[in-house]
Order: C-alpha cells, then sequence, then structure tokens
C-alpha cells in the first residue's frame, strides 16, 4: 500500500511542478503525512466534562457602548472520537446545559431627552413610571460540536481540536405596567447560531485507559438576524415632554462563546 502511494506521490510530484499547481504541494504533501503514517495507530476515546461557558453580547452601536450582557452556564460535555491515524482524530460533542444566568441591565440606554438611562439596579424609573414586572434573558439550548483533533508526537499531552458548534437561544424580554402610562410587551424569540472555534486540550493519564482533561475553547458564531426587538418605552414626564428610553436587543450577528472545561475520558 505504501509503494503504491509512493508511485502516486511521484507523479503527483510532477504535477504539481507545473506552474498552476505548484502551490498544492506542501498542502497535499501535508495531508498525506496526516492520513498515510502509522495507518494502524487507531483508538477510540469517550470522555465525559464539566464547562463553565459564557457569552457577552455587546452592540457594535456607540450609542449602546456601555450596554454590556453575559450569559452564564454548567453544562456537562459528552464527546466521542475515533483517531484512525496518529496525528487526527475525530470527535462529536453534545452538550447539556444544567444551569444558566443572564447578567443583564439596560442601563446607559439612550433617552430621547439626549441623556441616558441611570438604571443600575434594573429600576427603570420610579413613581408612575416603575415597571410592576421588567426582566429579559438568554437561554442557550443543548450545543452540538463537530471537530478534528490534532496529535502531535507520541506521549506529548497537548492537543488542539478545530471545531464547530450549533447551538440555538432563547431571548426574550417582559416589560408590564399598570398604571396611568401601561406598557405590556412580552417578547420571545428564538435564534439560530453557529461557527468554527477552536480548543486547547492538556491531557494527562493516570491509569491505563483512563485520563484527565483540561480545556479552554473559544467559538466564534454567527448568530441569525430575527427575530429582534426594539421598544421605546416612556420614562418620565414633565412640561409636557415625554421621555422615553430606546431599549433594544443587545444581540448582533457575531458574538464568541468561551468555555473552560474539565472532564475524565477513557481510551481502548
Amino acid at each position: 500500500m505504501q509503494t503504491s502511494f509512493g508511485v502516486l506521490i511521484l507523479v503527483l510530484d510532477v504535477i504539481f511542478n507545473c506552474q498552476l499547481y505548484s502551490k498544492m504541494k506542501f498542502l497535499y504533501l501535508f495531508l498525506f503525512s496526516i492520513f498515510c503514517t502509522q495507518l494502524n495507530a487507531q483508538f477510540s476515546y469517550l470522555e465525559a466534562d464539566l464547562a463553565f461557558q459564557f457569552i457577552k453580547y455587546e452592540k457594535g452601536d456607540r450609542m449602546f457602548d456601555n450596554q454590556k450582557i453575559q450569559t452564564n452556564s454548567f453544562s456537562v460535555i459528552v464527546s466521542a472520537i475515533h483517531r484512525p491515524t496518529r496525528f487526527m482524530g475525530l470527535g462529536l460533542s453534545l452538550g447539556l446545559p444544567m444551569a444558566q444566568s443572564t447578567r443583564w441591565g439596560f442601563q446607559n440606554a439612550p433617552l430621547t431627552s439626549g441623556s441616558l438611562l441611570e438604571d443600575n439596579d434594573n429600576s427603570f424609573s420610579s413613581g408612575e413610571f416603575a415597571p410592576d414586572n421588567y426582566d429579559y434573558s438568554i437561554r442557550h439550548s443543548p450545543t452540538v460540536t463537530l471537530f478534528g483533533r490534532l496529535f502531535f508526537k507520541p506521549n506529548f499531552p497537548l492537543f488542539i481540536d478545530l471545531r464547530y458548534t450549533f447551538l440555538s437561544i432563547e431571548e426574550t424580554f417582559t416589560f408590564e405596567r399598570n398604571t396611568s402610562y401601561p406598557v405590556d410587551i412580552n417578547f420571545s424569540g428564538q435564534r439560530q447560531a453557529r461557527g468554527p472555534g477552536l480548543s486547547f486540550v492538556l491531557n494527562h493519564i493516570f491509569q491505563k485507559g483512563f485520563y484527565i482533561n483540561y480545556k479552554y475553547s473559544v467559538d466564534f458564531l454567527t448568530f441569525d438576524r430575527l427575530p429582534t426587538f426594539s421598544y421605546d418605552i416612556l420614562y418620565d414626564s414633565y412640561s409636557n415632554r415625554n421621555i422615553s428610553a430606546r431599549i433594544v436587543s443587545p444581540i448582533e450577528t457575531t458574538h464568541n462563546m468561551h468555555s473552560w472545561i474539565f472532564g475524565f475520558g477513557y481510551y481502548f
């Protein structure tokens, strides 16, 4: 088999030396070295991890520059990996959120008076303008991740995962006020997100077949544009002038998800 590949690489070497294909030569040799070296080095891996994950949602518009919202979640992640060659493995991960929270606040949202909303305690306003129910949250679905794991020299404890993640989020915004300035807003929308990412994996074998993983991952997610929301809500009124606050969804089309992960694995 390796003789056949040797003949093939000589033929391709002639082809790749042509001007049209010269830049592809290195790519082919690299892929050849990955998939055709030590073909008998086949392993499978099962992993179970605990992950702390967060996403910061910040508006790109300078008008909302100080409006920062963050979601935090604790998830259980199970992964299966097959390593058909010495230097590469292919894997699938499923992440299940166990607990989630949203740190939110629309302080510094623009007012029609030209100033900014002072709402550090999420009370919005006072008196007749105070809401009876005022809440915001973002919740994440389970995540599905496809990845290729790059292995280096034997027994080297650091791996790199090239990954692609799929998830959806549900965004809700509620503002209810039952006064002489009534408001009844109950927004709920779901968006899909997907994107490439990178993981750094530190591995420690503590018993034959068993190991511990420490991982850091970042996923560069692209979100659907819709559905979204934007509301002008009456904030105050004086001298026959109404002042409204503009409350806008903080979700842009791109955000990064960071994950700190610890877990156990078994190879066979």
